[in-house]
């Protein structure tokens, strides 16, 4: 019990002494049980009084709303504390401005509500103080011009930043704060940040009242760059003494800088212009003088300055500057020229342009000063230029005019009028005078030229016209002029040219055209002849030759003897000699004429090959030669070239081979080289050629040496040929040989597109022996109905022979009527010929004449040509008549039946017909 009553006691005294108003309230009906000291003092009630009043009618909340939290809390006895102001009614004075706590309070028999109440008027006073002041601030800082912001030095971001920070940032306050510590990285420009983070490392050890200032570039909220000057001051610091929080101002210096920068370039601009710049006081002391003005005078800068205006222009001396300074004060702008004298002694010409200026109140003379050294250099070659150009065109008998079409005022230079026999001014400078003096058959061309040139649609004014000399004779005449002034609307307002005398080139121009007409009919003379030679020569040969090689064929069947089949071969050979010489000289004619064109077109280069092969083989079985074809790598399946000229080139370099070659092989290789390539290499085991021989081999008419031209026989044109052919395909042909040990031509020509072209398989690489396909090919029988128009009985009888024996039926006909009649029967029988073969020199209708009358009929059926004319054109002027191909006299009945094959498969899609053009 005793226990319990010191605790009472120590209860009540806690109570007596505490700060705070204390009640003890029932939770049922709110009335006051206890109070203490306190909640009397504050309430102005003694104990008694206040057991006469509920709570609520002492405390009140400012705001009604809050009543039912005090209600609930008081009566539940919820623990509640107020953050609120709520109201303490007194005895005698005004209602005091307490904060409210209710707690729980267990006692039996039933649990109490202690209420504690704390007078708070006198913070919620100073809150009131200092939100009057932070709004007085606060309108202080926005209104003030400059930028004003609170930055925290160690979390690096905003604390507060005016208005004017976030209209030159173009951010609102809450945006630049929510940058948070990445605020610098984000406004300050990457060339300048690391000199704002020096003037951060100076905040953290600033002392008070020291001011660090700093110019740097920030981003706007747009984009843009603009450049402020900050100046900040520790505002707050930590309990350590530590620079916690920085107040700064800052102002917009953008114009400032850029106008800094105006200036700076200003100044570089003048410092460094090319022309010299002076300032000239009124006492004639040089205030001023740029780099190029040093240059120029070898002075340097203090030099200059401390030097008279007189010193550097001598004309400046004495009065001179005086009177010059009277006269630009009146005239603000002179322009003259003077002689400036530099630090060497030396006069330089100068052209000054001087300004009278009032700086800031200080009257000063600028002058721009430009050497004019080169001009008056050049003005001087200038004249002697044209002292030489009008010796030039005395001596050179070229005569000048102009033409001021705005005045019509015309100049004639003295040659003009010397030219034309007259003395200078002899006739009147107007356009009058050149009108009358041009021919009447040349005046309308030559003014209608005049007139495109003056209306600006022909940029040159040119034209060959005969103009009357004083003696009356007429003289040719070069006039050319061009435009050389214009009005602003691009009207022609000035001309001027030259006219000079070409009498004795026009003579030498007829006396060239005369030869060349005559060189002209020599040539085709030459031509004719040459035609004439071939067809009289290669007819007579086609039954020659033809009719050797039956008797020859027919003589080793019958077993004759063999001096006769010697003598039969003896015949054969030298006719074959002869008409290899016509097909030479022909070649080398065409070539050296540049009458032979290129027709490019696709080459199978694997059939192509092998029938070139096939070509050679009779003669390589007769000598005994092993006869092949290498393909070297993958090679394309076509090429692009010409295939008659490459297949000359080929024949030629393959029966060379075989000629010069008594024992071995001859082979040719084919390859693609790294440079898009076709490259072809003839290789043999003959007789080989000397260092010297191989420099000389592909001139006309040469041989290895005399014993060889009489031990092989030939032209020596056949290399001349392959080379220039070689040549015309944009190609080129070597040769490797080593005396005795053989040859090895190699020929590269532009294999063409390549793109999408597909390449022989890699298995084709080796040797092997080409054409025998071909030659099978050779031995099936022609079972075509054939039509012959021939009309020489001898070549008539020949090629029928072998056509028929080749298992042809051959229809004859004399000529070309003839055989349009034939053609045209046949086919109304309808038994159409399968191939005709056309001679195209025949009486009544020639051979062209019949093909195309067969063509404008709707004969389709393949038409070869048979000529014994092989000069340049003649293939053209058979396709061009409609033929389909093309052989020339005399006839090898191989080739023909080759060629009949190919074309009578290309027209009825006979075995074998890939649809490829045929090897042309």
């Amino acid at each position: 019990m005793e226990q319990l009553q010191q605790h009472q006691e120590v209860l009540h005294a806690i109570l007596r002494e505490m700060n705070d108003g204390i009640f003890i309230v029932d939770p049922v009906d709110l009335r006051i049980l206890e109070a203490n000291p306190m909640a009397q003092r504050m309430s102005g009630w003694r104990k008694r009084e206040l057991r006469q009043h509920a709570l609520t009618e002492l405390i009140e909340p400012e705001s009604p709303a809050r009543t039912h939290r005090l209600l609930h809390a008081a009566r539940t006895t919820t623990i509640f504390h107020s953050r609120e102001g709520y109201l303490l009614r007194r005895a005698h004075d005004e209602p005091l401005l307490v904060n409210v706590s209710i707690s729980r309070i267990h006692t039996d028999p039933s649990p109490l509500c202690l209420v504690i109440i704390r007078d708070v008027s006198e913070r919620r006073h100073l809150e009131l103080t200092l939100r009057d002041k932070e709004r007085f601030i606060n309108h202080v800082a926005n209104a003030t011009p400059y930028m004003m912001y609170v930055f925290d030095t160690i979390e690096r971001r905003n604390i507060y930043a005016n208005q004017q920070c976030c209209t030159f940032f173009g951010y609102s306050q809450e945006e630049l704060q929510s940058f948070g510590s990445s605020f610098f990285e984000r406004v300050v420009h990457p060339y300048d940040y690391p000199y704002v983070e020096q003037l951060l490392g100076r905040h953290r050890h600033a002392l008070d009242d020291e001011v660090i200032e700093g110019e740097y570039r920030v981003r706007h909220a747009s984009g843009s760059w603009r450049w402020i000057r900050a100046r900040d001051v520790v505002f707050v610091r930590d309990d350590d003494g530590a620079p916690r929080q920085t107040l700064g101002t800052a102002v917009d210096i953008t114009d400032q800088k850029e106008g800094e920068v105006s200036l700076l370039r200003t100044q570089f601009a003048v410092d460094h212009a090319a022309d010299a710049i002076f300032w000239t006081e009124q006492s004639g002391r040089l205030a001023y003088a740029n780099n190029a003005a040093c240059s120029s005078l070898g002075y340097s800068r203090q030099e200059l300055l401390s030097l008279h205006i007189g010193d550097i222009d001598p004309s400046f001396a004495g009065d001179g500057w005086p009177q010059h300074w009277e006269a630009i004060k009146r005239d603000p702008v002179h322009v003259f020229e003077s002689s400036y004298r530099t630090r060497s002694g030396q006069r330089i010409p100068v052209e000054v342009q001087s300004n009278f200026l009032d700086f800031r109140g200080q009257p000063l003379v600028c002058s721009f000063v430009r050497d004019i050294s080169d001009r008056r250099w050049a003005e001087q070659q200038l004249r002697t230029s044209q002292e030489q150009l009008t010796l030039a065109l005395d001596a050179s008998n070229v005569g000048l005019w102009d033409w001021n079409l705005e005045t019509d005022r015309f100049y004639f230079s003295d040659q003009w009028y010397r030219i034309l026999q007259y003395e200078p001014g002899e006739l009147p400078m107007e356009y009058g005078t050149w009108e009358k003096l041009v021919h009447p058959e040349d005046l309308p061309a030559a003014t209608e030229t005049l007139r495109e040139n003056l209306e600006g649609r022909a940029p040159d004014y040119s034209v060959e016209i005969r103009m009357k000399s004083k003696s009356g004779a007429w003289q040719w005449m070069l006039t050319r002029a061009r435009v050389i002034e214009t009005d602003e609307e691009g009207h022609a307002r000035r001309i001027a040219g030259v006219h000079l005398s070409i009498d004795s080139l026009k003579r030498h121009e007829e006396a060239l055209r005369h030869a060349k007409e005559q060189a002209e009919a020599a040539n085709r003379a030459k031509s004719e002849f040459l035609a004439n030679m071939s067809h009289e020569i290669r007819t007579p040969m086609t039954a020659i030759l033809g009719f050797a090689d039956i008797v020859l064929q027919e003589a080793r069947i019958e077993g004759v003897s063999p001096t006769w089949l010697d003598a039969l071969d003896t015949i054969k050979r030298n006719g074959e000699h002869l008409v290899q010489i016509i097909n030479d000289i022909l070649d080398l004619s065409k070539i050296e004429a540049g009458r032979l064109s290129v027709d490019r077109s696709a080459i199978p280069l694997r059939r192509f090959i092998d029938e070139v092969v096939s070509m050679m083989r009779i003669r390589a079985d007769t000598k005994g030669l092993r006869l092949t074809t290498e393909y070297q790598g993958a090679v394309p399946a076509v090429v692009e070239s010409d295939a008659t000229r490459l297949r000359q080139i080929l024949i030629n370099l393959l029966s060379n081979a075989v000629k010069f070659t008594d024992a071995g092989s001859v082979v040719l290789r084919v390859s693609l080289t790294d440079k898009e390539m076709i490259r072809f290499d003839v290789a043999d085991t003959g007789i080989g050629l000397t260092p010297q021989q191989q420099v000389s081999i592909f001139s006309p008419f040469s041989q290895a040496d005399a014993s060889t031209s009489r031990r092989f026989g030939g032209t020596g044109l056949g290399l001349t040929i392959c080379q220039r052919l070689t040549t015309l395909l944009q190609g080129t042909i070597t040769v490797e040989s080593k005396p005795g040990s053989g040859s090895t031509f190699s020929v590269e020509i532009p294999a063409g597109r390549l793109d999408g072209v597909p390449l022989l398989e890699d298995s084709l690489a080796g040797g092997h022996v080409a054409g025998g396909h071909l030659a099978d090919e050779q031995k099936k029988p022609i079972s075509y109905r054939i039509l012959l128009a021939e009309d020489g009985p001898d070549n008539r009888r020949l090629i029928s022979f072998h056509l028929r024996k080749a298992g042809a039926k051959v229809i004859l006909a004399h000529d070309g009527q003839a055989a349009v009649e034939a053609s045209l029967a046949a086919r109304a029988a309808g038994e159409p010929f399968d191939v005709i073969l056309m001679d195209m020199q025949m009486p009544i209708l020639d051979g062209y004449q019949a093909t195309r009358v067969l063509r404008a009929n709707g004969i389709r059926e393949p038409i070869i040509a048979l000529t014994a004319h092989a000069m340049a054109g003649d293939r053209e002027k058979c396709e061009n008549a409609g033929c389909d191909d093309y052989l020339s006299k005399p006839i090898d009945h191989r080739e023909l039946s080759r060629v009949i094959k190919q074309h009578y498969r290309r027209y009825h899609g006979g075995p074998n017909c890939s649809g490829s053009p045929p090897v042309t």
